[in-house]
């Protein structure tokens, strides 16, 4: 049945006052046509275009959208603000932006570095970093990231230097490489510019030379693989970073401590450990004591090659670990090894040894 006049004239207007109604709603602009009717920007097959507000109801239902195209680079960006200045004048809100507009010659707008570390501030916004967003006038905010505040920056498939891998993760990069050669050992410093860094080998990469140890732990080199997947210089570092569940690599060595220090500067509990840290050449660090292996347990809870390394370390009023005569009457290992006597020979767990004097 075909419709009279009046009910097309009267569908026509209740379209316009629905399309009047979306525009208000979705808050899209508008612009006059000169006519008494409202122009509405929308897009269209990807071209942005302006229509005719009566006219938005028709496109909406072709799969049209309201307001200006969206280009897929643009939605492929991070919403994350770092503003760079472009050979075309422009500001632009990243440089992932920036390349969306064709623009390669931008320049920084603030003199931060380069480190991804995201923070959400007061503002709604997300900012690269803090020093970011304190160009941006933020100063209420807070880490986008539950990372570890440790500097051990990672380059990415994306471009980006990340202050860490857990900061590399939280973006969604996973094939990533130190950016400074050093050693995946975790043995932290702070430093004068307010930063921890995973060890003093990253802090110098960093460009940063006055550092203090950010654990009350000793400077020495008995390193642990623990449950986070990351190696410790020793057991006291390990419980620094709060893991308990560690093992140590070097499962071949002894326990006592007889330190050496090495051509690489660190301090080895003993000359085992320090080949299983690659270094051969090496001095002990109490060099008036015999190579005696007569070992004693002190009040610190270590067990000393002998009583004199014990003294070299401080150590008093500690017992023999094994129950041998004090007696003089050397024996020497197929290890290399010396021993006061056969029995402390064996307590070591050691055979075949033969007299050192003939």
């Amino acid at each position: 049945m075909s419709r009279s006049p009046m009910n097309r004239a009267c569908r026509a207007l209740g379209l316009a006052v629905m399309a009047s109604i979306a525009v208000t709603l979705l808050g899209v602009g508008t612009a006059s046509a000169g006519k008494g009717q409202d122009k509405v920007t929308i897009c269209h097959k990807g071209r942005t275009i302006t229509v005719g507000a009566p006219a938005v109801s028709a496109h909406r239902k072709h799969g049209d959208t309201m307001g200006p195209c969206q280009d897929g680079c643009s939605r492929a960006c991070p919403r994350i603000y770092d503003p760079v200045t472009c050979a075309d004048g422009k500001t632009y809100n990243n440089a992932c932006l920036a390349r969306c507009a064709g623009q390669t010659e931008c320049g920084c707008l603030c003199a931060c570095p380069g480190i991804y570390d995201p923070v959400s501030c007061a503002d709604g916004n997300t900012y690269g970093n803090a020093c970011l967003a304190e160009c941006a006038g933020q100063a209420e905010c807070v880490s986008s990231c539950a990372c570890p505040r440790i500097y051990d920056p990672v380059s990415c498939a994306d471009g980006n230097t990340y202050g860490n891998t857990c900061l590399a993760k939280c973006a969604g990069q996973s094939e990533c490489l130190s950016t400074c050669g050093c050693p995946r050992t975790y043995d932290p410093v702070t430093c004068e510019d307010g930063n921890t860094y995973l060890n003093s080998c990253l802090a110098e990469c960093a460009g940063q030379a006055e550092c203090g140890s950010s654990c009350a732990c000793p400077r020495i080199y008995d390193p642990v693989s623990c449950a986070d997947g990351n190696t410790y210089n020793n057991a006291c570092l390990a419980e620094c970073a709060g893991q308990t569940a560690c093992a140590s690599p070097c499962g071949g060595c002894s326990r006592i401590y007889d330190p050496v220090i090495c051509a690489d500067g660190n301090i080895y509990n003993n000359g085992c450990l320090a080949l299983c840290g690659g270094q051969t050449d090496c001095v002990s660090t109490c060099g008036g004591c015999p190579r005696i292996f007569d070992p004693v347990s002190c009040p610190d809870g270590n067990t000393y090659n002998n009583a004199c390394i014990a003294l070299c370390a401080g150590q008093a009023g500690c017992q023999s670990t094994c129950p041998c005569p004090r007696l003089f009457d050397p024996v020497t290992c197929p290890d290399g090894s010396v021993y006061n006597n056969a029995c402390l020979a064996e307590c070591a767990g050691r055979t075949g040894c033969t007299p050192a004097c003939q």
